[in-house]
């Protein structure tokens, strides 16, 4: 499918004249780029305009690298030349333009089934899964790339939808209440998922239950929505699920999960052994790498790909595929040392999920834990992180922990409270202090454990040390 020019002056609301003047033919979809670093001879500019950046100041540079054309926001029209104006489109917001286009060339792609997922944790792992299920029965399926899970990224995936797409999974996050409805509504999704909603970005949204409303706007209504996925686990999401109409389905540990975990169990190798229920027929499977989240994660996945109705034997095959990703418990061999990288991200839950992990895959070795710290949580940082201390001494009796950040204190304090030995801990203010001392972390334990936030910058460590 090809865009006309009458379509572009629907999706932006907007005058082409100056385009059909100049007798070319209207881009294809995919050849607009937000990011004048990536522009490239045939590609059409969308200057975004952002708290503390302005995308229309790079639109000479655009042109110069062989732009076609651009859209502008009209109040910016006096910064350009008059040659400049001829290769523009005149539009009232940029980044409302692109949603706009974005949601036209989805709803014209009427036999995409199209899935949506949020939550505070698991979103990328479950989208995943998901993605390499259905990539499994129809190679024509794609995936919100890495975390491009916002107002601006989830438009970017939507581009990517071609006439022999199938299948499309796309991941929403939230800053703030209203942002998944935006998404939503710009996405138009068939099946969608709410994972969870836990403490993570609480800095931001303040309440716990301003993350569950936020989360929950996955589910409103809209012509394309056609099943909702929730988790039985949570009794918070589930009640509200109740009173909703459109068809649904549910995961979980509890019995009544129409998608039930029924057991786990770990491999020698270090696999991770999980027994899923469905229908009254247990479903093996196996994954070759393990993390204590992978059951949860997958049995939504499986969810969502029974509401597109899709066989669980297939579904089970396809996702014997998954393989973990970067940041996500990865984990390397360096001379005696066997290294951890689940830095990706932190909060709370991820941090116990991980602790719990290390703990059930290396129950015998030596750990040296090294926890950064744990970003928006506003008033609640310096309890979380005096907490997480008790949680790792507790569970994993570290024969050496290291603390990075500026709660990193809290964390080591704690530990020691609950009867660490001194001697067997270590804070640092800042990832360049620790990465300065050049600790022999093989003289301290077999197992490092490295994990927190993406600001502080842990994966620096991981460099170093792998």
């Amino acid at each position: 499918m090809i865009l006309s020019w009458e379509d572009y002056a629907q999706c932006f609301d907007a005058d082409i004249g100056n385009q059909k003047k100049r007798n070319i033919d209207a881009p294809k979809v995919d050849r607009w780029i937000t990011d004048s670093r990536k522009i490239v001879e045939g590609n059409w500019f969308i200057p975004l305009v952002g708290e503390n950046f302005n995308g229309h100041q790079f639109i000479s540079a655009a042109l110069q690298q062989g732009a076609e054309g651009f859209i502008y926001q009209k109040e910016h029209a006096e910064h350009l030349t008059q040659l400049e104006k001829q290769k523009g489109v005149p539009v009232q917001d940029t980044l409302t333009a692109f949603q706009n286009l974005a949601k036209f060339w989805r709803l014209a792609h009427k036999n995409l089934t199209l899935f949506a997922l949020t939550g505070s944790v698991g979103k990328t792992t479950t989208k995943e899964m998901l993605a390499t299920i259905l990539a499994s029965i129809d190679e024509h399926t794609f995936a919100t790339a890495g975390n491009y899970n916002n107002e601006i990224g989830v438009p970017i995936t939507l581009q990517r939808i071609g006439n022999k797409h199938r299948y499309g999974v796309v991941e929403m996050g939230a800053r703030r209440p209203q942002d998944i409805s935006k998404l939503v509504e710009i996405a138009r999704p068939n099946i969608t998922a709410c994972l969870n909603a836990k403490s993570a970005h609480i800095e931001i949204f303040k309440t716990k239950e301003a993350i569950l409303q936020t989360k929950l706007e996955i589910f409103n209504p809209s012509p394309q929505l056609q099943h909702i996925i929730f988790p039985q686990d949570d009794e918070r999401i589930r009640s509200r699920c109740a009173s909703i109409s459109t068809p649904k389905t549910s995961f979980g540990y509890q019995d009544d999960a129409d998608i039930h975990i029924k057991s786990q169990k770990w491999s020698d190798s270090g696999g991770l052994e999980v027994c899923i229920t469905y229908k009254g027929k247990n479903y093996q499977l196996l994954f070759s790498e393990g993390h204590s989240a992978y059951p949860i994660n997958a049995a939504a996945a499986l969810a969502m790909g029974t509401a597109a109705g899709l066989q669980m034997d297939e579904m089970i095959n396809g996702l014997m595929n998954f393989k973990g990703l970067k940041g996500r418990f990865n984990i390397f061999e360096k001379d005696d040392l066997t290294i951890i990288d689940d830095c990706y991200n932190a909060n709370p839950d991820s941090m116990k999920e991980g602790i719990n992990t290390l703990v059930q895959r290396y129950p015998k070795q030596a750990k040296v834990v090294i926890l950064g710290d744990m970003l928006e949580l506003g008033s609640d940082a310096a309890s979380e992180h005096s907490q997480l201390g008790a949680y790792c001494n507790a569970r994993v009796d570290p024969l050496f922990l290291i603390g990075i950040g500026e709660h990193s204190q809290l964390i080591v304090d704690k530990a020691i409270s609950e009867g660490l030995p001194k001697t067997q801990a270590l804070s640092y203010g800042h990832v360049d202090d620790f990465l300065k001392a050049h600790i022999d972390l093989s003289s301290k334990g077999e197992v490092v454990f490295i994990k927190g936030s993406n600001g502080v910058r842990l994966d620096r460590v991981v460099e170093q040390y792998s």
